[in-house]
């Protein structure tokens, strides 16, 4: 939330006293500012239910050889993964670019703290139309694009030590699957 929602914390800082922690002007009623406040206060009631088909239905245990590790098959870290990735037929290159252990017995590390890097690959559906949504925390109205998304961990593998490798090999992947698109999130280890 750093940088989303900059300018909206800007703005709140702006009506304040200089010299003071208490708020100086309130925004108006029913504005934009007035509805991230509530939601910066924790007094907006927020829910994003999840669509039916969106749910990650069981988690099965994986494995990924993390990138700050040595390539080694000692060095492989169970975690858990959704089992729609596993199932999802047009997501089969994605997950061997992925350099996916699915033999649980080959994970051999369990890393407290630690987090994979993950690719988040959204498949459009072309048959829904766009439908116009309106934001919970600002009130703005906005498009939101009817499709499923898919959170696939990835790690390093035999050929692709190197996080843009894999990142840059997952990128060709998804772009065979009609209407796809995917973004990164770097390991914590």
């Amino acid at each position: 939330m750093a940088r989303r929602f900059s300018r909206l914390k800007y703005a709140l800082r702006a009506i304040q006293d200089p010299n003071s922690d208490e708020a100086r002007n309130e925004p108006p009623t029913g504005s934009i500012l007035d509805k991230f406040q509530e939601f910066q206060s924790g007094s907006a009631g927020i829910s994003y239910p999840r669509d039916e088909d969106s749910l990650p239905d069981s988690l099965d245990p994986v494995g990924v050889n993390p990138f700050g590790l040595l390539l080694n098959a000692n060095n492989v870290v169970r975690i858990k993964i959704s089992n729609r990735v596993l199932t999802e037929t047009s997501l089969s290159a994605v997950r061997t670019e992925a350099g996916i252990e699915t033999d649980p017995a080959n994970a051999v590390l369990t890393l407290s703290g630690f987090t994979p890097a993950k690719a988040t690959v959204f498949i459009e559906d072309a048959t829904q139309p766009t439908a116009p949504e309106t934001s919970q925390i600002t009130g703005i109205r906005y498009k939101k694009r009817a499709g499923s998304s898919y959170t696939v961990p990835y790690g390093q593998k035999t050929g692709q030590t190197i996080e843009g490798q894999v990142r840059a090999a997952i990128t060709t992947a998804v772009t065979s699957i009609p209407r796809a698109s995917v973004s990164f999130k770097s390991e914590r280890l």
